[in-house]
């Protein structure tokens, strides 16, 4: 659990700095370690931020179905 959080600090980390594809990335990379739906969500939300509106959908379609997701 500690590499998804170090993942998901990274992602955030790299959002505020308008790294939208290298923060979507740690996101994705923090799901595979601690499967969570913030970080799913994050995710889109740089996926969308990036521009790649078809990734955002997938991902945040995928952390809407999964329980535990509070926005």
């Amino acid at each position: 659990q500690a590499a998804g959080r170090k993942w998901f600090v990274e992602g955030n980390a790299a959002y505020d700095q308008g790294e939208f594809v290298t923060a979507a990335r740690a996101f994705e990379a923090s799901d595979r370690e601690a499967p969570h739906p913030a970080a799913v969500y994050n995710a889109g939300r740089a996926w969308q931020s990036a521009g790649e509106r078809t990734r955002a959908a997938d991902k945040y379609a995928a952390a809407l179905s999964q329980i535990g997701l509070r926005v």
